[in-house]
């Protein structure tokens, strides 16, 4: 069992350790964390393929769509571009085929 004196060191550590996490957590700068911030800009390097007349490879910026891969791959008339969500967003590594027309 402690004594009232060891009691009082305890309590004194413990207040100490309080204030020296509040002052960290105080004087923490907000800040992204390096890989969303990364994933929120990054280019974006997408490939197309099918229905195209530029299939290929392709780079665009963080936030780009499908609409906007659409416009630079040129669809052929015989593109189905009914099941596509022109405006969703383009992930890098991603591969999108054109389908034709049964």
């Amino acid at each position: 069992m402690l004594r009232p004196r060891e009691w009082m060191w305890v309590a004194g550590l413990l207040g100490v350790l309080t204030i020296l996490l509040a002052v960290t957590l105080i004087h923490r700068e907000p800040s992204l964390d390096w890989d969303r911030a990364h994933y929120l800009t990054a280019p974006v390097t997408v490939t197309v393929t099918g229905a195209v007349a530029h299939p290929g490879e392709y780079i665009f910026s963080a936030g780009s769509t499908i609409k906007d891969l659409l416009q630079q791959a040129e669809p052929l008339p015989k593109a189905n571009l009914k099941k596509l969500s022109k405006r969703k967003k383009l992930v890098s590594h991603q591969v999108i085929e054109i389908k034709s027309h049964k």
